[in-house]
């Protein structure tokens, strides 16, 4: 992979909290936790538009009832109705990652442009999945080999440390698992139910792959927040808390600051030359004087630019 670059926060020494390999920040204490708010977060900052549609079957052409659809990494939902029609009214601007799913067909997914005062009309057409329809049948019986790959699948999916204690899969069955040339591979027959406490939100997430080799994990799918509501003005306050710390935690916050030059608590640090990124320790301060050097945030923007 080349030389990959770190970074952290000088207010917290205690771990090594965020790697930045190939100017991606990756968080392992709570890797999905984060990974996917950080969009959600930014998302409901913005103007507000309209996207309406239809729906309907690739080969027939008969339009489809009662389909899923999201936006990538947000709260924002809706469904066709009972004619393939839907409609998203009040979204924000920008640039997003429309999601289309229903049982029986392969999952859809479209770059959406919002712009002011510009409502979008779209035709989606979805396509039969074969492979869905031939899945094997989901039971509640698993073998210790599938508990054993799921207690590895959660712990690479979700992270670890306290806030992804608080995160937790409801509907396991429904992922299947396989090992290839020593890497272990997952997919799942349905979306995956997470309750994330930590957040506030129940989370749906379509997943497209998923592998881990034992030193690397990768995967990527699709994410639809659904938040709780909560009478208690404690656990609301909490919420709120902990989702402007995971903003401020995140890529998006970090490159942001680069942007408008206000990174005086981030710290930068590169591999030194001939070492392997893959093989650091999960203590920073182990990597600090060992295998990392530090730059200049400044060569780091113009880098980046």
């Amino acid at each position: 992979m080349g030389h990959g670059r770190c970074i952290r926060k000088i207010t917290d020494l205690s771990q090594w909290q965020i790697a930045l390999i190939w100017f991606r920040i990756f968080f392992a204490p709570m890797r999905f936790l984060i990974f996917f708010f950080v969009f959600l977060y930014a998302f409901s900052r913005c103007n507000a538009q309209s996207i309406e549609g239809t729906v309907s079957d690739a080969q027939t052409g008969e339009p489809l009832p009662f389909v899923a659809l999201f936006f990538d990494n947000t709260a924002i939902a809706t469904e066709t109705d009972s004619v393939g029609k839907f409609v998203f009214q009040k979204l924000p601007s920008g640039d997003y990652t429309l999601v289309v799913r229903f049982v029986g067909y392969e999952v859809f997914s479209q770059k959406v442009s919002i712009k002011n005062n510009a409502p979008l009309s779209l035709k989606i057409s979805l396509k039969a999945d074969p492979k869905q329809l031939n899945e094997v049948r989901v039971t509640a019986k698993r073998d210790t080999k599938w508990l054993k790959n799921f207690r590895v699948f959660e712990r690479e999916f979700l992270g670890e440390g306290e806030a992804a204690k608080s995160c937790k899969i409801l509907n396991p069955w429904v992922l299947a698992f396989e090992m290839e040339n020593g890497t272990l591979k997952a997919k799942s027959s349905a979306s995956l139910e997470i309750d994330n406490q930590y957040l506030g939100y129940k989370i749906y997430y379509t997943l497209q792959y998923f592998s881990y080799d034992g030193a690397q994990v990768g995967f990527g799918g699709y994410a639809q927040f659904d938040p709780y509501l909560s009478h208690d003005p404690i656990q609301k306050k909490q919420w709120q808390t902990n989702r402007e710390n995971a903003y401020q935690t995140s890529d998006l916050y970090f490159f942001r600051s680069l942007i408008k030059q206000q990174h005086s608590q981030f710290e930068a640090f590169l591999d030194k030359a001939g070492e392997d990124p893959t093989r650091r320790s999960p203590y920073f301060h182990q990597n600090q004087s060992k295998k990392l050097q530090k730059i200049a945030l400044d060569d780091l923007v113009d880098t980046v630019n």
